[in-house]
């Protein structure tokens, strides 16, 4: 894969902007620096209550990624919420990675894990909500049912109320999304109608616990007066709200860097524990009434301030770009206006966009589901100045052409631009600063560029069916030719320029002898091949120049500009020569042909139908000199 005698690591990760992504990128990337491995990070881009056709097609990166050349994979499982691109992606694991493969804070039977205590940190929640805050009647917000950690946090949550002795009640459990979208619901779930309007209510995570906590206050509930709240992971928004939420702190840089210790220990051949686990911490807030950690509430929050201000401006920059990309005309338009919106990458230091290899029909690039074996690197750029002057053809497997993969441990981020069911390629990105990685505006970077490509390549698809179905409507079915309109259109292209040069033309009416003898006798279908044969024996005789149509049944038209005063004995003579050569081969009837010409230096007084009148007229005494002939 990347050519320059390093080990390589590929990351599975999925919506890479969240905060916990984000700190798993980082611990990963600066120990994989000191262990001198590159590092591939295949991302993308599911959301489970999006139930989109994009999400679903975003599984192709698990055919994408090339499995069986990393030297070890590391894929935070827990990331991929979307159940088709999660049961796609551990299938392709376990069928084609042939190296280990690490699951980060999620266990799984068939691939080493990093994992934590934060699942049994529920308990001690429980204890200090008891004995600290007299706690009794207990509510659990979990995710969606399949969540595995949120199923676990649930288990251990049962126990703790088991083991403290405090009753579970059948409507204290209510299952959320993992996400922000469900506060109100479970408000009304809690504290309406049957409920049982808990004391405390534990939540399977932070973001959960926050729209839970803004839900209640909205009722005109207080926390921690009249309920206390805790979450789970110690996200940004746990401390950066009133009130403060106390939640379980997981360092995942730490794990991060522990996963990576655990790769090179398996790259030697050392025997390692199947399970690996790293401590928590319980920071106590004011959704308790307890806070420890008040200074770093305001601090993060001042900067939180800070980065919605950045945020409202990089959003106004995305929007412009999206409104120049949906005017682009063509690629080399794309290209541009690509490179002059670099900067919503971030501190970037390389960008690469390659498209897939599929069919080219006449020049058209055709996309469809398949990852294809080779890709074409369109665009290159180092810090703003492109590299590349010629596209170059690769084989994808490789993800770049070697030449651009640099001798220092490689850090690179890749992502699959497609559109449902086309996959038109990939980008891939590297930072300056290695550990950094891309923001929230990335993904919606990449769509754009993505329905870009879609849009380029379906009006090409449309012009180029276009102009087959004009060409289809100018040729003839049965030989290729020009039809009678088509030859008049494409002699009146160049006539006027044939006009104003004063050039030498030469014209051809031609007539197939006896084929209505040949229908009569033989059949049709030897009449559409004696057809055909003298139209081969037109496009012998011409190679590569003039105009040749059949412009009736037996009936055909040639024109040819040129210089030489011996140009119609080259063509009788060529025509002749195929025939010769067609009938030879043929015992039942010979197929000849009669050809008349005239020929002239063109100026203004000519006329295009005098012209081919002139040259019918010749034909038809060929013909009748033929028949002198043969009666005689």
């Amino acid at each position: 894969m990347f050519d320059n005698h390093r080990k390589t690591i590929g990351v599975f990760i999925n919506r890479s902007e969240m905060e916990f992504q984000k700190a798993v990128i980082q611990g990963l990337v600066s120990e994989a620096l000191k262990y001198g491995f590159n590092v591939a990070f295949m991302h993308s881009f599911g959301i489970r209550e999006s139930k989109n056709m994009y999400d679903y097609y975003e599984s192709a990166i698990v055919n994408f990624a090339p499995l069986e050349a990393f030297d070890a994979v590391i894929v935070a499982l827990d990331t991929y919420d979307t159940p088709a691109l999660r049961s796609k992606l551990i299938e392709g694991l376990q069928k084609r990675a042939k190296c280990p493969v690490i699951s980060f804070r999620e266990e799984h039977d068939s691939f080493y894990s990093i994992t934590t205590e934060a699942n049994n940190a529920v308990e001690k929640i429980v204890q200090h909500f008891v004995d600290e805050h007299h706690v009794r009647r207990f509510g659990f917000m979990a995710g969606y049912h399949e969540h595995v950690d949120s199923e676990i946090r649930l288990k251990c949550f049962r126990q703790a109320l088991k083991k403290r002795g405090l009753p579970l009640e059948d409507n204290a459990v209510f299952y959320g999304d993992m996400w922000k979208l469900k506060g109100e619901e479970a408000y009304h779930f809690f504290f309406e109608g049957n409920g049982i309007r808990p004391e405390g209510i534990i939540c399977a995570n932070d973001y959960m616990a926050r729209s839970l906590c803004d839900s209640l206050q909205k009722q005109g509930l207080r926390i921690p007066q009249d309920v206390c709240i805790s979450g789970f992971d110690n996200v940004k928004e746990s401390y950066n709200a009133v009130p403060g939420l106390t939640t379980v702190g997981v360092d995942y840089e730490t794990m991060a860097r522990e996963a990576v210790r655990l790769v090179d220990s398996l790259l030697k051949g050392e025997k390692r524990d199947r399970i690996i686990t790293v401590p928590i911490q319980i920071v106590f807030r004011d959704s308790c009434c307890c806070d420890n950690d008040k200074k770093n509430n305001i601090i993060e929050a001042s900067y939180y301030s800070r980065q919605m201000d950045l945020f409202t401006e990089k959003h106004n920059k995305q929007m412009y770009f999206s409104i120049d990309m949906d005017g682009c005309t063509g690629y080399d338009e794309m290209y541009r206006i690509v490179e002059n919106n670099f900067e919503l990458l971030g501190d970037y230091e390389d960008f690469y966009l390659c498209l897939f290899k599929h069919r080219d029909e006449d020049g058209v690039l055709v996309f469809d589901g398949e990852i294809p074996r080779h890709a074409v690197l369109k665009l290159a750029s180092h810090e703003g100045k492109r590299l590349l002057e010629k596209e170059l053809l690769f084989e994808q497997k490789e993800l770049l052409p070697s030449e651009f993969v640099p001798e220092a441990p490689f850090i690179c981020h890749f992502n699959l631009l497609h559109n449902r069911s086309k996959c038109f390629g990939y980008t891939a990105v590297s930072y300056r600063n290695p550990t950094a990685g891309f923001d929230v505006f990335f993904h919606n970077w990449n769509l754009t560029l993505s329905l870009t490509i879609n849009e380029i390549s379906t009006k090409e698809k449309l012009k180029y069916l276009s102009k087959k179905n004009e060409e289809n409507s100018m040729t003839d079915y049965l030989t290729g030719l020009w039809n009678r309109r088509g030859f008049t259109k494409m002699a009146s292209d160049k006539w006027n320029k044939w006009v104003m040069n004063n050039e030498f033309v030469l014209f051809l009416s031609m007539d197939l002898d006896k084929l209505k003898y040949i229908n009569d006798t033989y059949g049709h279908k030897e009449g559409d091949r004696a057809i055909c044969t003298v139209a081969d024996a037109i496009r012998y005789a011409l190679g590569n120049k003039g105009i040749a149509s059949r412009t009736g049944g037996d009936e055909f038209e040639v024109i040819i500009q040129t210089e030489r005063e011996d140009e119609e004995q080259v063509f009788r003579q060529a025509v002749e020569e195929w025939l010769v050569s067609v009938n030879a081969k043929n015992k039942r009837y010979q197929v000849g042909v009669s050809i008349g010409a005239f020929c002239k230096r063109l100026d203004v007084s000519d006329n295009f139908e005098e012209c081919i009148r002139k040259s019918d007229a010749a034909m038809y005494l060929n013909k009748k000199a033929k028949k002198e002939e043969n009666h005689n």
